[in-house]
């Protein structure tokens, strides 16, 4: 096939020269030489589709039509020199030759060309086929890089967001009243005052409030404005919480901590100012030495001597009325810790219903707060020492009450009486345990009991039995009759088995035989022997577990 495509091209491009000459020729010698012409045509243009039939047909004879072209290809230019060199004559004798327009010369392309000639088209060899180039990869942009988040700073206090209660208001209160929060108050822990809590802190040197427990925390805000010679005690409830706290905590407020003065706060004030009254006029005098060596370390450095008077503190200009002044409330805030006489056992006074205050609100007893220093305070002021670390005693000596009005005294870990009761409903058994210097751990009873039925089903966790209530009892939903109820919380008792009436000698058979089974409306039910036995020994406030 590429034999046959050179042998077209050669013939084409010999019947280009050739046709060009020729035409040339003509032109110049149609007027004289006519039959030259048509004889110089006949005998030179060798037919170009005859000689490519021969070449298709015989293959061998390829090679020689491609060197026959080559030299038919060269012919041409000898017969147009050759004409070239005759053309002057004829132009000489023909005077109508020489009016014909002249055309305008053709710029003949580069390369080999003979007069008279058409120089022969450039022929492009063909393209081969090749795959396409592979694209460049568009190169990606490098990634822009993101930006490192701000950091949430750590929250100021251990609160989860959104928590209430009266140490939330009154941290918002003193935040408001020293200028760090703005607007309405919603009684939230939130963001909003966590940012002026941390603001505060900066301003006032606090590295770690979380360190600080919230009772001092507020006392340390507060005492960073200026407070009035008297108290607004109706409006500033933040430092009329702090005193709240600071009597309940030394056992001469028992009632509520919510920030509003009203006469159980005034009353427990005065009976803690007349019980400080003395350590109060201490406090004062001490103050009052302090600037008094103040002055006269300044009068030492003046030019010009001057006298100094130390003041002598007059108890009888200190208010005792339940008046909230701002020395009193700095004498409260001081870090004074109040103790009093010594009491023990056998001992009934102020100070040991002060002490058995102390003691409930640190989890020691659950009842028993008269005033009278009996044997389960002895057995619970033994287990404050020991777990305080002090000398037990079971008085409360001076050093046991410095720990015990203190802020770092030990609550307890579980209610002190002589005895605790513990209900199995699996086993439907009671086991009554006695009170050692360690703890419950003296089994003194057991008893078979008939606990809650399946749809009635006993209570369950740790109560503190609300007392005997009364020998006969009428259960009324049941319509029936018990005797030595022992109500251990609401509808639930310890109590003896059943009697159809009021007075009867003989229980019922059937509660009778039930002992050991789960059948009762949801109470405790013991023979009447063993339910004596907890009517008589055991009392208000004893911790009762029900699993």
């Amino acid at each position: 096939m590429k034999r046959l495509l050179a042998a077209v091209t050669a013939c084409a491009m010999l019947a280009l020269c050739c046709g060009a000459g020729l035409a040339e020729d003509v032109d110049t010698v149609e007027t004289t030489q006519p039959d030259l012409i048509e004889e110089s045509v006949e005998t030179t243009l060798p037919d170009p589709v005859e000689e490519a039939a021969e070449e298709e047909a015989a293959e061998p004879e390829a090679d020689a039509a491609e060197g026959e072209a080559a030299i038919e290809d060269e012919t041409p230019a000898e017969d147009e020199t050759q004409a070239e060199d005759e053309a002057p004559a004829g132009d000489e004798e023909s005077p109508a030759e020489t009016e014909q327009p002249t055309e305008a010369p053709t710029e003949e392309p580069a390369g080999r060309t003979s007069p008279g000639l058409t120089a022969l088209p450039t022929v492009e060899p063909p393209e081969l086929l090749t795959d396409p180039p592979t694209p460049e990869p568009t190169p990606e942009p490098p990634p822009e890089p993101t930006p490192e988040p701000t950091p949430t700073p750590e929250p100021m206090l251990d609160y989860p967001v959104g928590t209430t209660g009266m140490e939330i208001t009154a941290l918002q209160e003193a935040l408001k009243d020293t200028g760090y929060m703005k607007g309405t108050l919603d009684g939230k822990y939130g963001l909003k005052t966590d940012n002026a809590l941390r603001a505060w802190c900066e301003d006032n040197g606090v590295q770690d409030p979380q360190a600080m427990p919230m009772l001092d925390l507020l006392i340390a805000i507060n005492n960073t404005r200026d407070l009035p010679a008297t108290i607004r005690t109706s409006e500033d409830k933040v430092s009329v919480y702090i005193v709240q706290r600071l009597l309940n905590q030394w056992g001469f407020h028992d009632g509520k901590m919510d920030g509003i003065f009203g006469a159980r706060t005034k009353s427990s004030l005065v009976v803690f100012m007349e019980f400080s009254m003395p350590d109060m006029v201490d406090w004062l005098q001490a103050r009052e030495d302090a600037r008094t060596e103040a002055l006269l370390r300044e009068a030492e450095d003046d030019d010009m001597p001057r006298m100094v008077n130390a003041r002598l503190i007059d108890p009888e200009e200190i208010p005792v009325s339940g008046k909230l002044t701002r020395d009193w409330y700095q004498f409260i805030v001081s870090g004074y810790t109040p103790s009093g006489e010594i009491v023990g056992e056998g001992d009934s006074s102020a100070q040991t219903l002060r002490v058995q205050k102390r003691l409930k609100k640190l989890g020691y007893i659950a009842n028993g707060v008269d005033g009278t220093f009996g044997e389960n305070t002895v057995r619970a002021m033994k287990y404050f020492q020991r777990l305080n670390g002090l000398p037990e005693t079971g008085s409360c000596d001076v050093e046991t009450q410095g720990r015990l009005f203190s802020a770092d005294a030990v609550a307890s870990d579980v209610v002190v009486g002589k005895y605790m009761a513990h209900v199995s409903t699996k086993d439907n058994l009671v086991d009554i345990l006695g009170w050692t210097d360690d703890g419950y751990t003296e089994q003194v009873k057991q008893f078979v009991c008939t606990t809650g039925a399946a749809d009635t089903p006993t209570i369950k966790g740790t109560f503190h039995a609300e007392g005997p209530v009364s020998e006969w009892y009428f259960m009324g939903p049941s319509h029936i009759w018990v005797r030595y109820a022992f109500r251990i919380r609401g509808p639930y008792y310890f109590h003896s088995v059943l009697f159809r009436n009021y007075g009867d000698a003989e229980p019922t058979a059937s509660s009778v035989r039930n002992l050991g089974n789960s059948a009762s409306h949801g109470c405790v039910r013991l023979s009447v022997e063993d339910a004596q036995w907890i009517f008589e020994n055991c009392t208000a406030g004893m911790t009762v577990v029900i699993e």
